[in-house]
């Protein structure tokens, strides 16, 4: 739950969130095991759709296995998923827990259904550990905001020294450097 220090765009203090970035680049494709009763999205670096998750994504909200996909994945692709194929490895997982049965049961569904693991663990998934911080400040507001001015915006200096990390088919034309 957000409190009203928190700064998130659009976040509300009614609402049980649950978000985190994965890198498929060092981790490779990643499982994402939801819980029933989510809602939520990825994300890919930039900031553009994915995937929907829980309710409006292809599980329905009964919860499911997604498989994330690095953008030069070749491998495999097992069956039992809902595979999600991101340009970029680096990707924003937002969610959001249903309240509808109270918060304390929220937060168990996450706590204990939820679970995020590299395929290659798939038969021997390390335990997800969550933390929460409902008393500390936290900043979310997307530095997207200002990205493109490509002189004054150490987040854009940045983007273009890790550019290697990223798949050529992640920029925009307008972006290409």
């Amino acid at each position: 739950m957000l409190q009203p220090e928190s700064l998130y765009l659009t976040g509300n203090t009614s609402t049980l969130y649950s978000l985190g970035y994965v890198d498929l680049k060092k981790e490779g494709p990643l499982v994402l095991e939801l819980p029933p009763g989510m809602l939520g999205f990825v994300d890919d670096a930039w900031f553009r759709f994915v995937e929907n998750l829980g309710a409006i994504g292809p599980d329905k909200g009964k919860g499911g296995k997604y498989l994330l996909l690095p953008p030069d994945h070749q491998g495999d692709v097992p069956e039992g998923y809902f595979v999600v194929k991101s340009d970029t490895y680096s990707n924003l997982v937002f969610l959001r827990g249903s309240v509808a049965k109270g918060l304390e049961p929220a937060v168990e569904n996450i706590k204990s259904n939820l679970k995020v693991y590299p395929l290659a663990q798939a038969e021997n998934p390390l335990k997800l550990s969550l933390s929460t911080s409902p008393a500390r400040a936290t900043i979310r507001l997307h530095q997207m905001i200002s990205a493109f001015s490509k002189a004054s915006t150490p987040w854009f200096r940045k983007s273009r020294s890790t550019q290697s990390a990223r798949s050529h088919g992640a920029f925009w034309p307008q972006l290409a450097l």
